[in-house]
């Protein structure tokens, strides 16, 4: 397990001093094995799924045909992979608390002639697999359609004792390929095939995985109130005080969260929404986006009292969860701090069943979220509403909505900042990155890291960012890697803001680009013979060819101030054309 040595000083891993002690297993030798994978007669339907998904990929590595089958017709005596919580796993694990294992944490043991693959329910057994595999195996799930098996005729793995408990309950990564999602060009990746990279990279956010791949554990809906739950076609003109009162008009933007009447539609809507969805373990009852909250008399008065927009909302949302709690209990009520909400009531507290989802919207993302002037108001928000709530979630951006295709200096601030979440108590993370551009800036790196960080986020991230570099790119990857470590260098060093929404490649210098020239053309060398590993350095590429063109007149003129070279074609319109060839 990547990160186990921290993760047992924070009491994430435990030793199972319980069950005996094992040695070394042979799984697989010259293509044949003593082994059968087996489950409990009973097993629950993600758990058969883990079993036939172990089968999969072990037969591919190995070449042996491993069985399933249940383990009531299974031997004793003989040796097996224990996928599940069967009756032989429970005795090797005598006195386990497998309820502290949630619904994702994983077992990971050698136990005599046995292996173990189990865990928490519906999800932690399939997450035990996918991480055997990963890590035992050596299977890598690059995207949802490329990736790596190795051959393995003989599969031998040491004695292993993991035990692992996500810290963040909710893994949500916003990305293209774990969403299905319709990119603006090109192919769209199947529902099926992106609901099993979810799974294959533990995300917890698309809500269409079905119940034997083992769901999902997301939030349904955002920026509810009152598009879903007050629509204003349905109500505006029969109730307008229903709504945000803003320079002394009604408009149908934002709600009046002080109206009572309202705040009664509002919660039967939201019920009768829950019953019609049983499914549904978090429903957001959240503000619009954009601005105009109310003006009105009883909501200033409640902002006035508490030092922020938050106060009525609030107040309206406890409300909504006091009666989500009678008749739904469990079901967690999600709302934002978002925008002109961010920031923590002064007495007001959130009800047990209310979630409140922190967004790092301002933010600065060249520095950690810990560092820098620009990021104080993000941190000091995320550190009050971890203090005022046992539910925080974090809404954090880590792409750039001007342009997806623009460098973002971020790929090694991922890791403190989730570490940051956290360490001050969040219990979930969204990450929205790139949903829509095939040819995002390293947008299939950066959706296979930020999952990986996401399951656990004391993972050496730079070891995690070259790892996909060498796996996915060849030996193109060393030169791929230094161009991530220039140019995030480079955002790092520069003293201004680069927000999400950035239109300041400034921090791109003469000396930075051409650097990057070098390193480009040495990296298509380097698999000039490997057509599918040029073909994902030239896709990789696009995005520094965009900066070039972008900064191809303050780069000329740099160069002639400075009396340097530049390496880049002084002809923009040749670049121009390269691009867009290789886009197409």
């Amino acid at each position: 397990m990547r990160g186990t040595a921290m993760l047992v000083s924070m009491g994430l891993c435990v030793l199972l001093t319980q069950a005996s002690e094992a040695a070394g297993l042979t799984l697989a030798e010259d293509g044949k094995s003593d082994y059968a994978i087996v489950v409990a007669d009973q097993a629950t339907a993600p758990e058969a799924t883990a079993a036939t998904e172990l089968q999969q990929y072990l037969t591919r590595a190995t070449g042996v045909e491993f069985r399933i089958v249940k383990e009531g017709s299974y031997p004793e005596n003989r040796p097996a992979i224990l996928v599940g919580r069967t009756r032989r796993t429970e005795r090797h694990l005598r006195g386990f608390d497998w309820e502290g294992l949630g619904t994702d944490g994983i077992v990971i043991r050698t136990a005599g002639q046995d292996l173990i693959l189990a865990g928490g329910r519906p999800r932690g057994t399939l997450y035990a697999v996918v991480t055997f595999l990963e890590e035992q195996v050596g299977v890598r799930w690059w995207t949802a359609t490329e990736e790596d098996v190795p051959s393995r005729r003989t599969l031998k793995i040491g004695a292993l004792q993991t035990v692992f408990v996500p810290k963040l309950t909710m893994r949500h990564n916003f990305a293209m390929d774990l969403l299905g999602m319709q990119p603006y060009a090109g192919p769209r990746v199947s529902k099926e095939v992106s609901q099993r990279f979810c799974v294959h990279l533990r995300d917890t956010y698309n809500a269409g995985v079905p119940a034997e791949w083992g769901g999902s554990n997301t939030i349904y809906g955002c920026h509810t109130v009152p598009l879903q739950f007050l629509p204003k076609e349905r109500y505006f003109d029969a109730h307008p005080e229903w709504y945000g009162l803003v320079g002394g008009e009604r408009i149908p933007h934002q709600v009046c969260w002080t109206n009572k009447e309202m705040r009664q539609e509002l919660t039967r809507n939201v019920l009768a929404f829950l019953r019609e969805h049983p499914e549904v373990t978090a429903v957001s009852v959240s503000q619009n986006d954009g601005g105009n909250p109310c003006e009105c008399a009883e909501c200033r008065a409640l902002v006035e009292r508490e030092g922020t927009q938050m106060g009525p909302i609030l107040d309206g949302v406890n409300e909504v969860a006091d009666a989500v709690a009678r008749e739904h209990p469990g079901v967690m009520v999600e709302t934002l701090s978002y925008f002109y909400s961010r920031k923590c009531p002064k007495t007001m507290r959130a009800r047990d069943n209310v979630l409140i989802r922190v967004c790092t919207y301002e933010q600065t993302i060249n520095k950690p979220l810990t560092e820098s002037d620009f990021n104080l108001d993000n941190r000091t928000n995320v550190l009050e509403w971890g203090d005022h709530t046992n539910n925080l979630f974090v809404w954090n951006y880590v792409t750039d909505f001007r342009h997806y295709m623009y460098p973002q200096p971020n790929l090694f601030h991922l890791a403190p900042n989730l570490r940051f979440f956290v360490e001050h108590n969040a219990k979930g993370v969204f990450m929205q990155g790139d949903a829509f551009c095939q040819t995002g800036d390293f947008q299939q790196l950066r959706a296979w890291v930020v999952s990986h960080l996401l399951w656990d986020p004391y993972q050496d991230d730079r070891k995690l960012i070259r790892e996909f570099c060498d796996g996915y790119y060849g030996a193109a990857g060393r030169y791929v890697y230094a161009w991530i470590e220039a140019m995030c260098q480079a955002g790092y060093d520069f003293p201004g803001f680069i927000g999400i929404y950035n239109g300041n490649l400034s921090f791109l210098t003469l000396d930075v680009m051409n650097r990057g020239v070098r390193l480009w053309a040495e990296a298509e060398r380097a698999v000039a013979d490997d057509p599918v590993r040029l073909n994902r350095v030239r896709k990789a590429r696009l995005s520094f060819d965009l900066a070039w063109i972008v900064r191809s007149e303050p780069l000329a003129a740099e160069a002639k101030a400075a009396g340097k070279t530049l390496l880049g074609p002084a002809d923009t319109s040749q670049v121009v054309d390269q691009f867009f060839t290789a886009l197409k």
